[in-house]
């Protein structure tokens, strides 16, 4: 399969973006944090129907979201699309994009991966902490050195 790596936090323009390049089906795979930032109306302001309409470009076509757990420590609560509850007002549109299948929960993961965050690796590649290299796979770490992706910069 295709893979696109992207930081592009405005999902339904990035959904437009994809559409406009394949006939193929899309999926979109984001963590527990990006549902809860998905749902908050700040970042549709700039959209006539805010975040109703955010949604209806997003999922046009039958796109899906696959949504990976949170656990930020061994004792807390794994959160899924479940357990996940945004503010009272959106519960309902929540709610009901899971029963259509909009998001898809993500149960093939290893647990020893789940405190680690995407954002926090970024920031330590920016910072030249590179104790990032243990929380990506070998693979994915040589690309970003080789390509100086993300702010990397040979030290």
């Amino acid at each position: 399969m295709t893979v696109l790596i992207s930081d592009y936090f405005e999902y339904y323009r990035l959904a437009s973006y994809l559409s406009w390049r394949t006939r193929e089906r899309i999926g979109i795979v984001l963590g527990v944090p990006s549902i809860f930032e998905l749902f908050d109306e700040k970042y549709y302001t700039d959209l006539p129907g805010g975040i109703l309409e955010n949604f209806g470009r997003l999922l046009k076509n039958d796109l899906k979201m696959y949504v990976y757990p949170l656990q930020r420590s061994a004792g807390d609560e794994l959160q899924t699309i479940q357990t996940v509850k945004v503010k009272p007002d959106l519960q309902p549109l929540y709610d009901y994009l899971v029963h259509r299948g909009s998001f898809v929960q993500l149960d093939n993961y290893n647990p020893k991966y789940l405190p680690i965050f995407s954002r926090d690796v970024l920031k330590r590649i920016a910072a030249g902490d590179e104790s990032w290299d243990q929380m990506v796979p070998p693979q994915v770490a040589e690309i970003i050195r080789r390509r100086g992706f993300f702010g990397y910069k040979k030290r």
